[in-house]
């Protein structure tokens, strides 16, 4: 994930979202009101441990949290938290924090792995972040040899993302070592298919 000074206004396509400037007096406004627990009032509760997030804000950036929230719940104490189970890992959820309120990635950085979780949560979550194509265009650049082609095309194939399906595909296009590794049996199932219509007939791929 690039470390932009501003927040995506359109896509022009997973390699490109469009970028308008941030003053870093914004940016830091928000990494404080999510670093303040006072006025925190849900808990995302992974099995290994809880992320403190705003009901305001995970509201307005998803869909789904939103309805979440307004679920019927039992009589809770004055200033108790609403506890949302969720089987992913606490990792996961609190990148998905970070970028939710500052668009900008974790300071340690995402690993391809734990980007492709947090795809997954903004994917099942319907949020910003899926909106406004961050999290794809990230991916696609993280598309650099074998193994990765390998883990963005199945996430683009599993998700039905046609724009990310089609930069993995033309990446493997220019790549001896995806050729290799398709040859020697590395991709399997709906990935292997695309690949060899790519590889041995050079077609477009239609769903």
């Amino acid at each position: 994930v690039p470390k932009h000074r501003g927040l995506p206004r359109r896509l022009s396509g997973p390699g490109a979202p469009a970028m308008v400037d941030v003053p870093e007096a914004t940016t830091g406004l928000w990494q404080r009101i999510m670093c303040s627990e006072d006025s925190v009032d849900v808990a995302l509760a992974c099995p290994d441990g809880e992320v403190l997030v705003h009901s305001a804000v995970v509201a307005s950036a998803s869909k789904v949290l939103s309805a979440m929230l307004r679920w019927p719940r039992q009589e809770q104490a004055s200033g108790e938290l609403v506890r949302v189970p969720l089987q992913d890992s606490h990792q996961a959820v609190e990148a998905w924090r970070v970028m939710i309120y500052t668009g900008l990635p974790p300071e340690e950085g995402l690993s391809t792995q734990l980007l492709l979780e947090v795809f997954e949560l903004s994917h099942r979550w319907q949020d910003h972040l899926l909106d406004c194509g961050l999290l794809a265009a990230a991916l696609a650049r993280r598309v650099v040899d074998a193994e990765t082609c390998k883990q963005v095309l199945e996430m683009a194939l599993t998700r039905d993302l046609p724009e990310l399906r089609a930069e993995c595909l033309a990446f493997a296009r220019r790549s001896r070592e995806v050729r290799r590794a398709w040859e020697e049996g590395f991709f399997e199932g709906e990935a292997s298919r695309h690949l060899q219509l790519v590889l041995c007939h050079g077609s477009s791929i239609v769903s």
